[in-house]
């Protein structure tokens, strides 16, 4: 058996299991720390992306506070170009409108400054020494400031453009026409002089922009200019994260250059440097770099349990998976050996049902294998009585022989299988009929020689059923046709005590259409499909009709008029029965009651199965058809078989004894055939025996017939029973019941059996009128 079993079992077998264990845990670690660490640096980029979502948010916050600076120098601008005549005040006003301190809270100076020209020299020199600068000496192209909000404070009188920085951001402003920061500066007017930008917009006279560069520089008339510090603009923005999230280093360049760093926050080389986000925005028309860094409380609130669960949870795995390991490696073999179990039997280790059915697939797949494909079914006979006197151990070992003989026979000429407790299969592979029929020859005579078993030998026989893949009813795509025409061929052999049976599809009577007539007979009793058919019976001595017998016939739309023996068989072990019966006795009580009518009284005998007398109601139902038609027992008679009362006699006989007591007459029907004992025979409360037609019908030619149809006559006599003989064909058999003094007769000599309508109207053609008289 081990040599049967696959490889990679057998080196797992030799393996001690602590080391499977050892072997097992220490790779399941190894994973576990390539997991946690995966997981790991997966929560690091999940911790990054978090934190570089934030700081663009951050980011963007900022620029959309200087933007707005932008867009209230724009809203402002527009004031100008609307009314040329601005006062201060309405300055003011227009600024404490739009809530401009409160919007933007960084933002320190708001103001206006003309540019000097020649021809505004004198009235900007008039106005500011009214504002209360006596000294105001202004020159050509000076930008001096003389509005200011929230009040004009230090700023005014004081010229715009006095640095670098500066006078850069006022040509760019005034060429672009857009709102222009500074580079970082001391703001003036600031107290605490703290560094800030400045954002300057040019203003054209009291109108919009000239189109070109040297146009503007000619029509520039003033600015209008915004201050803000760069702590408050930041603080103010980007809030408590400075202090609890992140850290910040602002640069006012495209990159993190060391003498651009306008803002810090305290260290941003002093947060967690893994955690480093650098955001760019053009703010003002200048390039800003914005490094954030991560500080520890947020790092800790993004962080998850997932590592930590990973590494645990891997640790715990790996040390269940490593005793799952040494557990499995001790059931691997028992597991395999489950897997061999599975397409080989245990006792004999030959092939099982389902390795034999898979071979079989396997050859009729093969093109051409079909027409050379046999099949045999090998059943040991008498091996029963060995079990039940010897016991099982040496049926066993019997058994085993048996097996090992058989596999000796066939060789490489086919696959051996045992299928069932005392059943063999052999699959033959090209060979036919007569080489299969060769091989079961061989076979019984192997078979034939006793078999060894603990020391003594035992004779033990066999048959077998052949079947053929390319037989005439086999479809040879179908392993179950195979397995199921040598099946039949076995239970032939079986019931004809042969040797072997090869399969013939038309002694076959387990056809597919068998099944459909089952499952089609309860629609043919709601659909009326059933038929009455009479068969008279006649008094010998008279030739008067005294009866009938009722006999079914079911009228099918798809294969015409059945005879009961293509069905009857079929219903007869279900519930169906009940209902046939029923049918029966429903038309039988009917007819009678028209035929009385008609001045006819004949009793028709209705035949009644095992299963009727197993039914313990059957009294109730025929004594409510009686009442349903108003009939009484003399109507019909009941026929029951000697066979019908051996599943439960005592039942039976209960059933029997209430009919009997309600007046129905009971017949035995097909007396000789079956295998009750006189004794039953004298209990029975029946009036009436049927000698079967196997018996009659060669009493003429047969003495040893004709001796038994004497002795039953003789014996029924005896017993005061009258005797109907079935099977009268000729008028020989006629006369020669006559001589034996039968008292009944039916058969074809008097009629074939007619449908109810055509019996009645062949009654009124009969030649003994006393058919037609009622009793």
């Amino acid at each position: 058996m081990l040599a049967s079993m696959p490889l990679p079992l057998l080196s797992l077998r030799s393996m001690e299991p602590k080391w499977i264990f050892r072997i097992v845990l220490v790779l399941l670690l190894l994973c576990t720390i390539v997991a946690w660490q995966y997981e790991q640096h997966q929560e690091q980029a999940r911790i990054a992306a978090a934190f570089d979502e934030l700081a663009a948010r951050k980011a963007a916050q900022v620029h959309a506070r200087v933007n707005g600076y932008a867009r209230t120098l724009l809203d402002l601008r527009g004031l100008f170009v609307a009314d040329p005549n601005v006062s201060g005040d309405e300055f003011r006003r227009f600024l404490q409108g739009i809530e401009a301190t409160r919007r933007y809270p960084a933002l320190m100076h708001i103001g206006y400054a003309p540019r000097v020209t020649a021809a505004n020299q004198a009235s900007l020199e008039r106005r500011l020494r009214a504002m209360g600068l006596p000294d105001s000496q202004l020159a050509p192209g000076a930008l001096p400031v003389l509005y200011g909000y929230p009040a004009p404070g230090p700023l005014l009188g004081q010229q715009l453009g006095l640095d670098d920085t500066a006078r850069r951001a006022l040509a760019r402003a005034r060429d672009a026409n857009m709102p222009q920061l500074t580079a970082q500066l001391p703001l003036r007017g600031d107290p605490a002089r703290e560094p800030g930008f400045v954002m300057v917009l040019p203003l054209y006279g009291y109108s919009t922009a000239p189109a070109g560069v040297a146009a503007r520089r000619i029509a520039l008339s003033s600015y209008l200019f915004a201050a803000f510090r760069t702590a408050d603009l930041v603080s103010s923005t980007i809030g408590a994260d400075l202090a609890q999230t992140m850290r910040l280093a602002l640069f006012d360049a495209p990159a993190t250059v060391a003498g651009r760093l306008v803002y810090d926050s305290g260290g941003a080389a002093g947060g967690d440097q893994r955690y480093r986000s650098i955001q760019h925005a053009e703010v003002g028309g200048r390039p800003w770099t914005f490094v954030f860094v991560a500080l520890p409380p947020f790092v800790r609130a993004a962080r998850s349990m997932l590592p930590a669960l990973v590494l645990a949870g891997g640790i715990v795995m790996s040390v269940l998976g490593a005793a799952l390991a040494y557990v499995g490696s001790r059931r691997w073999l028992a597991e395999g050996t489950v897997r061999y179990l599975a397409f080989h039997d245990e006792l004999t280790a030959l092939p099982n049902r389902a390795r034999l059915r898979a071979a079989i697939v396997e050859a009729l797949g093969q093109p051409g294998q079909a027409s050379r494909l046999a099949l045999l079914i090998v059943e040991l006979t008498r091996f029963r009585d060995i079990n039940y006197t010897l016991g099982h151990l040496t049926g066993d070992e019997v058994l085993r022989q048996a097996g090992a003989r058989i596999g000796g026979v066939v060789g490489h000429a086919g696959l051996v299988a045992r299928i069932s407790n005392v059943q063999f299969g052999i699959l033959l592979r090209d060979a036919d009929e007569a080489a299969a029929i060769a091989m079961a020859q061989r076979l019984m005579v192997a078979m034939e020689d006793p078999l060894p078993a603990h020391d003594s030998k035992y004779e033990v026989g066999a048959r077998a059923g052949i079947a053929t893949a390319a037989g005439p009813e086999g479809r040879p795509g179908d392993p179950d046709d195979l397995v199921r025409h040598a099946d039949i061929a076995l239970h032939r052999a079986r019931s004809n005590g042969a040797a072997w049976v090869v399969y013939d599809a038309a002694l076959d009577p387990y056809k597919p259409q068998r099944l459909a007539l089952l499952s089609a007979f309860r629609q043919a009793i709601k659909d009326d499909q059933l038929e009455i058919y009479c068969h008279p019976k006649a008094d010998l001595g008279s030739g008067r009709i005294t009866g009938a017998e009722a006999l079914v016939r079911w009228r099918h739309p798809e294969y015409g008029l059945l005879t009961p023996d293509q069905f009857i068989a079929l219903i007869e072990p279900t519930e169906l029965i009940q209902l046939l019966t029923q049918r029966m006795l429903e038309c039988a009580l009917r007819h009678s009651a028209a035929w009385r009518g008609d001045g006819v009284a004949l009793p028709l005998a209705v035949n009644l199965s095992t299963r009727n007398l197993l039914n313990p109601a059957l009294p109730e139902l025929v004594a409510g058809l009686m009442n349903t038609c108003g009939a009484n027992p003399s109507w019909i008679a009941l026929e029951i078989t000697e066979s019908s009362i051996m599943d439960d006699p005592a039942l039976s006989l209960r059933v029997l004894n209430r009919l009997h007591a309600m007046g129905f007459e009971l017949v035995v029907d097909d007396f000789g055939t079956g295998y009750s004992s006189l004794s039953y025979l004298m209990k029975l409360p029946v009036s009436v025996i049927k000698i079967d037609q196997s018996f009659t019908m060669s009493m003429t030619t047969d003495p040893d017939a004709a001796a038994i149809v004497k002795a039953m006559i003789e014996l029924a006599h005896a017993l005061g029973l009258k005797v109907v003989a079935e099977g009268a064909e000729t008028k020989e058999v006629w006369d020669a019941l006559a001589r034996l003094g039968c008292d009944e007769a039916q058969g074809f000599y008097i009629s074939e059996p007619l449908p109810a309508d055509a019996f009645r109207r062949w009654l009124q053609r009969a030649p003994s009128a006393l058919a037609l008289t009622a009793s």
